[in-house]
């Protein structure tokens, strides 16, 4: 449903009213949507998380459109829980101008058939502990333009397209984790919270643009094959694209999830992936070592750069928090499932 939205540009000017409505307006076409819909929060100022949005402004109509400004902000329930601006990739940075919760993007003309996307980047706020119960990140966008409908000395008629969207903010917890991972971020990491029986961590090298990322943890259904732990887990990463020179993946498994005799080498784990002949087929494959703690395998198939036991104190590394725990250090150039029956 269209309403009206008005502008005025000077005390004493003329009100010029312009229409809004969601999508597409006339020649100007305004969509948003969230990158992870449920991203985390951020654990504490160092271990930051991460809310984006991806932007398209697209001229859809027959007639060129002239001062072409994208405006945007991110509105939030609870004051105390501020995303706050970190970067917009994808265009010039010159191209726009930007306040904590603001972005203006100046695109000028737009002929027929002009695109622009890119993506805004957010940093998620620490929980409150006072927080409402709705924890949704809004993100409006309107973009203002104007366009000529007629012959070369006719006015140009002022106009606007919006588009609004939402990406719902999550604790992690020890079965899951979101965010998005900033481009050009060096050294990213995404886990579930490392306190549970079992936790996983995710590093990753500097990637040219934003994605989603996220883990889930869940336990394995078939119990009957669970040797060497008290509950075996599924851990799936899903984060798009390839990884130079390799994406690393840390497994811990609590020492109180371990049975009783277990020995770190009589673990075998288990990379599940898409048939590539049949990607509605899964393939299991025994992740060996690594021929070197650096060198991934190459063909997108995981190994081990290390597994440690955590017996004593004199083992390097070693803290309370992983007496008696094992930990196992994957590469690989991509992701997918890692299961430890």
């Amino acid at each position: 449903m269209r309403s009206l939205f008005y502008i005025s540009l000077a005390a004493g000017a003329l009100v010029i009213p312009l229409t809004v409505s969601a999508g597409k307006v006339g020649t100007i076409r305004t969509d948003v949507e969230p990158l992870s819909a449920t991203p985390n929060y951020s654990l504490n100022s160092t271990d930051l998380r991460f809310v984006a949005f991806k932007a398209i402004v697209e001229n859809v109509g027959g007639n060129t459109a002239t001062g072409v400004l994208y405006t945007s902000d991110v509105t939030v329930a609870n004051a105390t829980e501020l995303v706050t601006f970190h970067s917009v990739e994808g265009l010039d940075p010159a191209t726009c101008t930007t306040t904590a919760t603001s972005v203006d993007c100046s695109f000028g003309q737009m002929r027929p058939g002009d695109k622009r996307e890119f993506i805004v980047v957010f940093q998620s706020p620490v929980k409150s502990a006072a927080a409402p119960a709705d924890n949704k990140v809004t993100y409006t966008a309107v973009t203002y333009f104007a366009e000529g409908t007629g012959g070369p000395k006719s006015q140009p008629v002022n106009s606007t397209g919006k588009d609004e969207t939402f990406a719902t903010l999550q604790a992690a917890t020890g079965a899951s984790a979101n965010s998005v991972v900033p481009g050009g971020t060096t050294g990213f990491t995404l886990f579930t919270v490392p306190n549970d029986v079992f936790s996983t961590k995710v590093t990753l090298p500097a990637q040219a643009n934003a994605v989603p990322a996220s883990i889930v943890e869940t336990p394995l259904t078939a119990q009957e094959d669970c040797d060497n732990f008290e509950t075996c887990y599924k851990t799936t990463i899903t984060i798009p694209g390839a990884f130079s020179p390799f994406i690393s993946i840390d497994i811990r498994e609590d020492s109180t999830n371990i049975r009783q005799g277990t020995q770190i080498g009589s673990v075998q784990i288990w990379y599940d992936y898409p048939d590539p002949a049949d990607p509605t087929k899964t393939l299991s494959y025994p992740v060996g070592f690594c021929s070197t703690p650096t060198t991934p395998l190459g063909n997108g198939l995981p190994c081990i750069a290390k597994a440690v036991h955590y017996k004593n104190t004199s083992v390097p590394g070693w803290t309370l928090e992983l007496d008696d725990d094992f930990v196992w250090t994957l590469i690989n150039t991509l992701n997918g499932s890692y299961r430890l029956p």
